[in-house]
């Protein structure tokens, strides 16, 4: 389990992107499989247990488990429960003998609180996970200015479920990041004066998304004159 932290606009959702990304590219696509939920979207007490069955279907699907192999149809003991079906176990099992990983992560997942009681069937899926051991992934993310009161049912549960997890921590763009944006644009539309560049450092913010956008929007204005 791991889990990735940052303020708001820093780009956790595009390096989550980005992972999924790479599993799709020639050297990793036969050994890990990612699928990004997410968790705004979660409607019902079983959307864990949907998120993880899209994964295994979408993974059948595309050919990274191979159907043909399991006689069992996939099921869940309960939506509580997902590792203990026999036909999930199979599924587990042939992971682990083909050196496969699925990875299911959870973007946006502070949204989860929201939804009261779903962080239960969520930890319980986290601890399971967790000492289990194999060739399952799960991540999530989570935006640092967010704070959970600690009279929140969910408080001790998600300080536990940090304490399983890997944490990665997602900082703030810096210059060098930005001046790589930048010389991007000028190798799009040539050399660019000095002031425009003060500019565009100063208005990004130090944020990704809108340092890219306002480059975006300097090639637009140079190319239409």
């Amino acid at each position: 389990v791991f889990y990735l932290t940052g303020k708001s606009g820093w780009g956790k959702s595009s390096l989550i992107a980005d992972i999924r990304g790479r599993c799709r590219n020639k050297h990793y696509k036969n050994k890990f499989y990612t699928l990004a939920i997410d968790s705004r979207s979660a409607l019902s007490s079983n959307f864990v247990a949907l998120s993880f069955e899209r994964l295994i279907k979408n993974a059948m699907n595309d050919g990274f488990i191979k159907k043909t192999l399991f006689n069992k149809e996939l099921s869940f003991t309960s939506t509580y429960d997902l590792l203990n079906s026999e036909s999930i176990k199979e599924i587990l099992y042939n992971l682990k003998t083909h050196n496969k990983a699925l990875i299911l992560i959870f973007d946006q997942f502070e949204d989860i609180f929201r939804k009261e009681g779903l962080f239960k069937t969520f930890y319980k899926f986290l601890v399971d996970v967790t000492d289990f051991q194999g060739n399952l992934i799960i991540g999530f993310s989570w935006k640092t200015e967010i704070l959970i009161p600690s009279e929140n049912e969910a408080y001790h549960l998600w300080q536990q479920a940090k304490e399983q997890a890997q944490p990665f921590s997602v900082s703030a763009f810096g210059s060098k990041e930005i001046n790589g944006i930048i010389s991007q644009l000028e190798g799009s539309i040539g050399k660019i004066e000095i002031e425009l560049k003060r500019r565009l450092v100063e208005s990004s913010q130090s944020f990704p998304w809108l340092t890219k956008k306002l480059c975006i929007h300097v090639y637009d204005q140079i190319k239409s004159g």
